[in-house]
C-alpha cells in the first residue's frame, strides 16, 4: 500500500510539472521532450467516448425492481429511485439507489467506469444490506448494445457466489437490467429492473 501512495504521488507530481512546462509554453526543460512512458501516462487519463456512454447514464431514475432469493423463489417487487452523477470530470459515474427491498428500507450506492489502460469496463458496489464491497469486471458489446459485467463475491459461511449483471437502454429515457447469480452448479435469475428517467 506504501509503495502505491509513493507511485501515485510522484505520478501526481510529474503531471504537474509536465503541466506547468506546457502552460509555459514548452515541452521541458532545455526543450527536452516528454519521457515516453509519461507520455503514455498522459494519453490515458482523459474521457473518451466510453466515459461519454456512461454520462447518458446520469440524472434521476424511477425504478421498479423484481427480485429472486433463490431458484424456484417466489418473485418479491419493490420501487425506488436512482440519483446518478458523474464525477472526476466525467470519469466515473456514481448512482445513489434509494427505496424498499423486503418491506425494509434500502440504500445502495455503485460505481462505475472504464479503465483506459485495461480497456475494460468496472464496477464497485455496496449497500445498507451487507456489509462488503462488491467488485466486477465488464465489457460492451456494440452489436446488441448491452455492457455485460462478471465477477465473484463472498457469500456467508466462506461460500463464493459468481455474478453476471447485464444492462441495456432502451432508448435515452429507459434502461433495462438484469443479474443472474450462480452458487454450486444452480444458476438463476436474481433480478430484474426497469429504470424510467424521472419526469417521461
Amino acid at each position: 500500500m506504501e509503495r502505491a501512495i509513493r507511485c501515485a504521488l510522484t505520478l501526481a507530481l510529474l503531471a504537474g510539472g509536465v503541466a506547468l512546462a506546457q502552460d509555459e509554453g514548452h515541452e521541458g526543460h532545455e526543450g527536452m521532450e516528454m519521457d515516453p512512458m509519461m507520455q503514455a501516462w498522459m494519453e490515458t487519463m482523459h474521457p473518451g467516448p466510453q466515459h461519454e456512454m456512461l454520462a447518458g447514464l446520469a440524472g434521476t431514475w424511477n425504478a421498479e425492481v423484481t427480485m429472486w432469493m433463490g431458484p424456484g423463489a417466489e418473485p418479491m417487487k419493490s420501487g425506488g429511485t436512482i440519483e446518478s452523477e458523474m464525477l472526476f470530470g466525467g470519469r466515473v459515474l456514481r448512482e445513489s439507489h434509494g427505496g424498499s427491498m423486503m418491506d425494509q428500507p434500502f440504500e445502495g450506492l455503485g460505481f462505475t467506469g472504464y479503465d483506459n489502460n485495461t480497456g475494460r469496463y468496472w464496477s464497485v458496489w455496496m449497500d445498507n444490506m451487507g456489509t462488503g464491497v462488491y467488485t466486477s469486471d465488464g465489457s460492451y458489446d456494440e452489436e446488441s448494445g448491452k455492457l455485460t459485467f462478471e465477477g465473484d463475491w463472498p457469500g456467508p459461511g466462506g461460500t463464493t457466489m459468481h455474478v453476471k449483471m447485464v444492462g441495456w437502454s432502451d432508448g435515452p429515457d429507459t434502461r433495462r437490467f438484469e443479474m443472474w447469480t450462480t452458487m454450486g452448479e444452480e444458476t438463476y435469475q436474481s433480478l430484474d429492473a426497469t429504470y424510467t428517467r424521472a419526469g417521461e
